[in-house]
């Protein structure tokens, strides 16, 4: 008796045989562009095994998820792109891009995205060498054609399986951004919505700038009140140095979840925004030493800072850090303004309204660190936070810091059923 899931398999198979074989194949840039632009029913477009230099090219087409575009090496690996190559990819929809590596030397990001929606970018290696601050990976608006609503906004768009390696100059890895309307008298700015970051591998960025060189900025300051709902799930973070924000979230509902952080200066920092959850990350020092940026300043491992409202702080795991002050396993500083109280949004707005729970905190030079006031630059006190069911223990200074004494909490800060165990020369609470 025949097996109906078999014949349904092999049918799938030789389906899939067929459209490889009928894939077009390249190797000139401007007649990749032609025949994916030209393209109105999908198709594969692959670029034959090689190096090819300055190998750049513009794609605009609206594709469907069942009639993809996807533009492919030839093998995974074995496409190698140098010079000045890059790729734009504008008001497009349903397109893949596979298998490149991107050993570039120019001032442009290696793949930017333009007003797009449902574009993958997976299983590609990047690296730049420049003298510019460049964004690698950029999502975002329409340069040119820039408002909001237009026809194009950015949304639903995924970045995984990739590598990002050897970064030594400001820009970030990769840049969620967005576009504005202007129609009123001033400019109102929207993030891209619904972008997915997963699975990826980011490695060697440093030395430390004194600003902008994060793995991965979400929004920015004047995007900050915009909801990205951004996931940035199950990546790799490893000896990311360049910025004290190791990921920069300035947006509102974001999730940050199940990533490895480990031998990197910095912390993942909820710089803007509200309603944030950071959820199940791993952060490991590695014994990595105390380190000095190129301006003298010492350089930490840590943990995660928060500002902001109604944010999420759950099940994390830190083991080994040595920060303090910004850089503390967890920072709760004082803020310079009041959400919904300032209109400038570059602002440290104060954390309120937050909940830290269950995360374990392990054998860190430091625990929870709070109040810290920058100088007196910062003088807003936190408002409605708990702390709840988390379990912290190590061996040396404090497992609870009131960092800058006079910024004791009190009442603004509710304690819930923690576990706290100081060894050896530790105490449980100073300041």
């Amino acid at each position: 008796m025949k097996n109906p899931y078999l014949t349904k398999l092999f049918a799938l198979l030789c389906l899939v045989s067929f459209v490889n074989l009928n894939g077009q194949t390249f190797n000139d840039p401007d007649d990749l562009a032609a025949a994916v632009n030209a393209s109105t029913n999908g198709g594969i477009f692959i670029v034959e095994n090689g190096t090819y230099n300055d190998f750049e090219a513009t794609f605009e087409i609206v594709a469907t998820a069942i009639n993809p575009v996807v533009i492919k090496a030839e093998t995974i690996g074995a496409v190698v792109l140098t010079g000045e190559s890059h790729f734009v990819i504008k008001k497009s929809a349903h397109v893949t891009l596979q298998g490149f590596v991107f050993d570039g030397l120019g001032e442009d990001s290696l793949v930017k995205l333009e007003g797009s929606n449902n574009i993958r970018i997976t299983r590609n290696v990047f690296e730049l060498k420049t003298n510019e601050s460049i964004k690698w990976v950029f999502v975002g608006g329409v340069w040119n054609d820039n408002t909001y609503p237009f026809d194009f906004p950015s949304h639903h768009n995924r970045i995984d399986h990739n590598v990002f390696q050897n970064k030594d100059t400001p820009g970030h890895y990769i840049t969620i951004d967005g576009s504005f309307d202007d129609a009123g008298s001033d400019k109102v700015y929207y993030q891209s919505q619904h972008d997915r970051i997963d699975f990826n591998y980011f490695n060697n960025n440093g030395p430390r700038a004194v600003n902008e060189q994060e793995s991965i900025r979400i929004g920015w300051s004047e995007m900050s009140l915009s909801s990205g709902f951004t996931i940035v799930e199950h990546n790799l973070f490893e000896d990311c140095d360049g910025d004290p924000e190791i990921v920069s979230v300035k947006s509102c509902d974001n999730v940050i979840r199940h990533n490895t952080f480990k031998r990197s200066y910095g912390t993942l920092s909820l710089r803007h925004g509200n309603r944030n959850k950071v959820e199940g990350n791993y952060f490991f020092g590695n014994d990595k030493p105390i380190g000095t940026s190129p301006a003298g300043s010492d350089l930490y491992t840590g943990g995660i800072r928060i500002y902001g409202t109604d944010h999420l702080i759950i099940n994390n795991y830190m083991e080994g850090l040595n920060g303090t002050r910004w850089d503390a396993p967890i920072t709760l500083t004082l803020g310079d303004a009041i959400d919904g109280q300032s209109s400038s949004l570059s602002k440290h707005f104060r954390a309120e309204r937050v909940t830290i729970a269950y995360n374990t905190l392990v054998n860190n030079s430091r625990g929870i660190e709070i109040g810290y006031d920058n100088n007196d630059k910062y003088g807003k006190d936190l408002m409605d936070i708990t702390i709840a069911n988390n379990l912290i223990t190590g061996s040396e200074n404090s497992l609870v810091e009131i960092v800058d004494t006079d910024n004791d909490q009190g009442e603004n800060i509710t304690w819930q059923s923690n576990l706290m165990f100081p060894t050896g020369n530790a105490n449980l609470l100073s300041g």
